[in-house]
C-alpha cells in the first residue's frame, strides 16, 4: 500500500455495519491476528543486522526487508528503495556480484543454505562487509524466494585483514634475519618449526621424542650436551625461559658451529 503512495490506511478487527449481510470484521479473531502480527514485526526488527526476502531471478528482487537492511547502508528506507530501484545487487560492490549468484545458484540447487560475504555500498560512499545466511521458502510464481538474515562483520573482517598483514610482515622479518622460529611442547616432547629450519630437511616440520633423538643422531656436540639437556630441564621446571650457547652439527655435517638458543614461555 506504502508503495502504492498511500500515507495512511484504515483498519481494524471491526467494522461498521453498512448492510444486515454485510462483513462486519473478524472482531476477536482479528484482534488476534493483529497482535500477533505485531509480535512478527517486533521480532523480526529485533534481528542483529537485518532480514530480508528476495527473488532468485536477474536483480535479486526484494519481496520485503526491514529498517535494519536499510540501516547497514546507512540509509533511510526510503534512500535505499531509491538506491536499488527493486535490485538488490546494485548494492553490491561490483567485483562480489558474480560471486553472489555463483553462490545462490548453486546453493539453490543444492538444497542448502547460502552463505556468502560481500561488500554492501554505504550512503556516504565506500562499502562495508556484510555477511548473508539465506533460508529458501516456498517459490513466488517462476523464481524461489531467499529469507536472508544480515549481519555486519566489517570490523572482524577489518581485523583479520590486518593480522594477516601483520603475520606477512612477520613472517618477512623472521626470514631475512636468518633466526629459527621453533615451538617445542614440554608435555610431548615434540618440536614444530615454523621458519628457517636450516638443518631440518624440507618438509619435515614437527619433530618428536626431540631431546634424545638430537643427541641419537649426533646434532649436538658431546661438550654442548650438559648445557642442552639443562635447558630442557628449566622448561620442565616451569622456568619462564631458558637459554644457553649450543654447539650443533653444520648443515654439510663436517663440523659444528655455535648458536645462541632461546626458549620462552
Amino acid at each position: 500500500v506504502k508503495k502504492s503512495g498511500a500515507r495512511l490506511y484504515r483498519g481494524g478487527a471491526f467494522k461498521p455495519r453498512t448492510s444486515p449481510y454485510a462483513f462486519q470484521g473478524m472482531r476477536a479473531e482479528g484482534i488476534n491476528l493483529l497482535l500477533e502480527a505485531k509480535k512478527y514485526e517486533t521480532l523480526v526488527n529485533s534481528v542483529p543486522g537485518g532480514v530480508g526476502l528476495y527473488r532468485l531471478d536477474e536483480k535479486f528482487t526484494p519481496t520485503y526487508f526491514n529498517d535494519r537492511v536499510c540501516e547497514l547502508c546507512g540509509m533511510t528506507r526510503a534512500e535505499y528503495e531509491a538506491a536499488i530501484q527493486k535490485s538488490a545487487i546494485s548494492v553490491f560492490h561490483p567485483d562480489d556480484i558474480a560471486g553472489m549468484v555463483e553462490e545462490a545458484n548453486a546453493a539453490f540447487a543444492q538444497k542448502r543454505k547460502v552463505d556468502y560475504t560481500y561488500r554492501l555500498l554505504q550512503k556516504q560512499g565506500g562499502y562495508r562487509w556484510t555477511h548473508i545466511s539465506g533460508e529458501w521458502l516456498t517459490e513466488q510464481g517462476d523464481s524461489p524466494v531467499l529469507c536472508v538474515v544480515f549481519t555486519d562483520v566489517n570490523d572482524q573482517k577489518i581485523a583479520r585483514q590486518a593480522l594477516r598483514e601483520s603475520e606477512l610482515r612477520y613472517e618477512a622479518a623472521v626470514k631475512s634475519s636468518g633466526i629459527n622460529i621453533w615451538e617445542y611442547d614440554v608435555e610431548s616432547d615434540t618440536v614444530t618449526v615454523f621458519a628457517n629450519s636450516s638443518r631440518l630437511k624440507k618438509g619435515c616440520h614437527m619433530v618428536p621424542n626431540y631431546i634424545q633423538s638430537t643427541i641419537d643422531h649426533g646434532y649436538i656436540h658431546e661438550n654442548s650436551i650438559p648445557d642442552y639437556l639443562e635447558v630442557f630441564q628449566k622448561l620442565k621446571q616451569g622456568e619462564p625461559e631458558a637459554a644457553a650457547d649450543l654447539w650443533y652439527k653444520t648443515n654439510n655435517e663436517l663440523g659444528y658451529w655455535c648458536e645462541r638458543v632461546t626458549y620462552t614461555a
